[in-house]
């Protein structure tokens, strides 16, 4: 059997779906989008209907327990009123090169990878204001997360999907994280990322001290323990940025 590496280097995904495949006689396998480190993800076309939707399948080695994905599955119930949280629609398993498989069916969401979008940028790094204007962008959406006592736990560029709508941004944060134990902490981890996200995306170390001041207070020259100080949840984050003195 090939492994994990070179069917991802094939561009069929580790496991190997070709476009047109039946999936629980109700779908059609499309083209493979990509793969991260719990699975991979496809595009799916419902047969009766025509809608399109997206199908992860998790690695049997990184998703041994199926209650894993049944937590996955309540959590994103949760928070399926959350305007960043694609929406779940089921999940089942198969058996695939002799392992049980299992995938989890959502809604297709449009948009590019914040990490390609970066890329594209002059110098690869946004402008500081709009790099901030985006941060609000996710950390709104976060904070709704947060208002309901849950939390993200793995927010970074490869992971956040950015549709540009008029002067705003549509985003949606992909690849929910499930700790073993859930604690308050959870979501001072899901801030401190969302300060790193804005120190990357102005330029890092190449032009983190050319930043204007706003950027400094938001990133905290990356001290964690500033940071859960002073934003202990997205919500403060946004207030934060909401209520900025920029006069001063």
């Amino acid at each position: 059997m090939a492994t994990e590496k070179t069917r991802r280097a094939e561009g069929g995904g580790f496991f190997g779906f070709r476009p047109g495949r039946i999936l629980d006689r109700r779908y059609a396998i499309g083209r493979f989008i990509g793969a991260g480190w719990e699975g991979e993800v496809y595009h799916l076309t419902e047969l009766e209907t025509g809608i399109e939707r997206v199908v992860k399948f998790f690695y049997p080695h990184r998703h041994p327990d199926p209650r894993r994905s049944v937590r996955l599955a309540r959590k994103l119930h949760k928070l399926r009123h959350c305007s960043v949280v694609l929406q779940y629609h089921h999940q089942g398993e198969i058996v695939r090169h002799g392992q049980k498989v299992r995938y989890m069916v959502s809604e297709l969401a449009r948009g590019k990878m914040l990490y390609q979008l970066l890329q594209e940028q002059p110098g690869k790094r946004f402008h500081p204001f709009e790099a901030l204007h985006l941060i609000h962008s996710i950390a709104k959406g976060v904070a709704e997360i947060h208002a309901l006592r849950e939390y993200h736990g793995d927010i970074h560029e490869d992971n956040i999907l950015v549709e540009r709508h008029g002067l705003g941004f549509r985003i949606k944060l992909l690849d929910l994280y499930l700790h073993r134990r859930d604690t308050p902490d959870r979501q001072k981890m899901d801030v401190a990322d969302l300060c790193n996200l804005l120190y990357l995306l102005v330029g890092g170390s190449r032009a983190y001290s050319r930043c204007p001041r706003i950027v400094k207070e938001v990133v905290c020259g990356r001290r964690l323990e500033t940071i859960y100080r002073k934003f202990p949840n997205a919500g403060a984050l946004c207030q934060f940025l909401q209520t900025y003195p920029w006069e001063e």
